[in-house]
């Protein structure tokens, strides 16, 4: 039940940190842990990452975290948004959107389609081959050079 689910960015405007999320978004993020952290962040120093079947050793935060990475894991972690295009791009388009502040200060101008359960081909300035896999990004029309 999501509902009276406070955004994740208001709480971390006022926090500083993700205090409140269901417990569905808590455990699909736990699913995608062990998706997406082998293929994005390399196993910390001093672990054996052939031994180790916890994601939280290579992926670098919380699940408190208003960082971009972390974001755009409960983002991915919400709702339907793993039903179109690649989990993958999806996950990063989604961090770089973060870090590059799209939803914070207005900074894009357009921001069409992103954060949405659309192909991530369908969102501004996302250019796609044939097979649906990004192949360039045109962002300039967003305030982003």
């Amino acid at each position: 039940n999501q509902e009276g689910f406070p955004n994740v960015l208001d709480q971390c405007a006022c926090n500083g940190r993700i205090s409140v999320l269901p417990i569905d978004v808590v455990q699909m993020r736990a699913l995608l842990l062990q998706i997406l952290s082998p293929l994005f962040y390399p196993p910390l120093e001093g672990t054996n990452s052939t031994n180790s079947t916890d994601p939280a050793s290579t992926f670098p935060h919380e699940v408190t975290s208003c960082d971009a990475a972390n974001l755009a894991m409960v983002w991915l972690a919400s709702g339907d948004m793993r039903d179109s295009g690649h989990l993958r791009q999806r996950y990063a388009l989604a961090v770089m959107y973060f870090a590059m502040q799209g939803l914070r200060d207005r900074r894009w101008v357009y921001s069409d389609g992103w954060l949405s359960d659309l192909n991530e081909c369908l969102w501004l300035g996302v250019q796609c081959n044939n097979q649906d896999v990004v192949n360039s990004l045109a962002l300039e029309s967003n305030n982003v050079y």
